[in-house]
C-alpha cells in the first residue's frame, strides 16, 4: 500500500514542480498532492497486496501457534471498572499466576 502512494505521490509532486517552475512546495501544495495521490494508490488490488507481502493472506490457520503469543499473557487481566463514587474494585479480587517459558 505504501509503494503504490510513494509512486502516486512522487508522480504529483513531479507535476506540480513542472507547471510550478521555481517554487517549492509548502505544507499547504503538500496536502493537496498526497490528497489527489491516495486514492490512486488506495486501490482493492494494492490493498490485498499489502496483506500478500505481510505474508497474512491467503489466510492460513496454522499460520500461529498458542506459544507466539505467550507474551501477550502478560495483559491478560479483567479490567477493572472504576466504582460510581470514583474508586476502583479492589486489586485482591484479580488471582492470576505468571507462566515462566523455558527453551
Amino acid at each position: 500500500m505504501y509503494g503504490p502512494f510513494k509512486r502516486a505521490y512522487s508522480r504529483e509532486i513531479d507535476s506540480w514542480l513542472v507547471s510550478n517552475a521555481g517554487k517549492t512546495v509548502s505544507i499547504y501544495e503538500l496536502a493537496e498532492l498526497s490528497g489527489k495521490a491516495w486514492p490512486k494508490a488506495r486501490t482493492p488490488a494494492n490493498i490485498k497486496g499489502g496483506f500478500v507481502s505481510a505474508d497474512i493472506h491467503p489466510f492460513q490457520r496454522d499460520k500461529w501457534t498458542d506459544d507466539d503469543f505467550c507474551l501477550a499473557q502478560v495483559t491478560d487481566r479483567p479490567n477493572l471498572q472504576g466504582d460510581n463514587d470514583g474508586t476502583f474494585a479492589s486489586t485482591s479480587a484479580i488471582v492470576g499466576s505468571i507462566q515462566v517459558i523455558a527453551d
